[in-house]
């Protein structure tokens, strides 16, 4: 039996829809791997961290910091609830006198973003990304970053998940806003799904990845007619749109060829071919190897 949702009289309703549009489909797309965290105390002498290529989530759990890349002059202050997204494999860190305590406790995350090449995150992130310092936010991350540190302290069975799920809900939202702030330097798929005309069709693409989407459809997505909608994607991507779902269908073959042990008939239908033999021809043409190939390699 169905049960009726009850608003007491003289309460506020304030009904919000969630759209779905083509940046939030690109950035739903990405998936965290986390490979280590360390917890570190630092007091008053700096601290140099060097690390190989790869992203470093540096979160503050007390006190206050500043932090800087060997590529930019700036130092970033950090304090506590604060977190930033290190895009280079060496940096300093060094602590801030607060209320007459010279101490810091951090931790450092490293992390990879799976999907942030094909969308080209990679190419415009900057050495160093802060997360916001208004109080809303920082109430926010102060929660989040202690639970990390609780993760950290006492890994249960499960705390992966839990861990991943927790930088997700702190690191998305920091580049979610980053890239709305540089919304006019964007190029490429970040710029089209950022796009009021662009963006409907990165959704739409995102939304079917395993279906046949002509190109009149998409048109229609955009409020465009055919030819200016292919003149004009074909601009913004550098591909035609039936190219660009091909190779969206493709790379997800791809993650499963290397992630699991299905054999290439159940991959193809996830990718949206009907038989094997078009997926492998096609996957080939793609890839310049066949899709056994693919996966023997990718796990050599």
């Amino acid at each position: 039996m169905a049960t009726k949702l009850e608003i007491p009289v003289g309460s506020r309703l304030n009904n919000t829809q969630i759209e779905h549009d083509g940046l939030s489909a690109l950035l739903a797309s990405l998936s965290l791997r986390l490979h280590s965290s360390t917890r570190v105390d630092l007091y008053s002498q700096t601290r140099q961290v060097d690390s190989a290529n790869g992203l470093k989530l540096v979160a503050v759990l007390d006190g206050a910091m500043r932090i800087q890349s060997p590529t930019d002059s700036t130092l970033a202050c950090l304090q506590s609830g604060q977190f930033a997204l290190i895009n280079s494999g060496e940096f300093s860190m060094q602590t801030v006198e607060v209320d007459g305590r010279q101490s810091c406790g951090i931790l450092i995350i490293r992390l990879s973003i799976d999907g942030a090449n094909e969308i080209g995150l990679d190419q415009v992130l900057p050495d160093i990304l802060i997360s916001p310092s208004s109080d809303s936010h920082l109430n926010i991350q102060s929660s989040l970053i202690a639970l990390c540190d609780r993760i950290h302290e006492d890994p249960e069975c499960g705390a992966a998940a839990v861990y991943t799920s927790v930088v997700s809900a702190m690191l998305i939202p920091t580049l979610r806003d980053w890239l709305v702030s540089k919304e006019d330097q964007l190029t490429g798929l970040l710029a089209a799904a950022t796009d009021p005309t662009l963006g409907p069709v990165i959704r739409f693409i995102h939304d079917r990845p395993t279906h046949e989407c002509s190109v009149e459809q998409l048109a229609v997505q955009a409020g465009l007619s055919r030819t200016v909608f292919i003149e004009r994607f074909k601009k913004a991507l550098g591909k035609t749109p039936g190219a660009y779902t091909r190779d969206l269908r493709l790379r997800k073959a791809a993650d499963i060829l290397e992630s699991s042990s299905l054999d290439v008939y159940s991959i193809a239908i996830k990718a949206g071919y009907q038989s094997s033999g078009a997926f492998c021809t096609a996957f080939k043409s793609w890839a310049g190897v066949s899709p056994g190939e693919y996966r023997t390699r990718s796990r050599s």
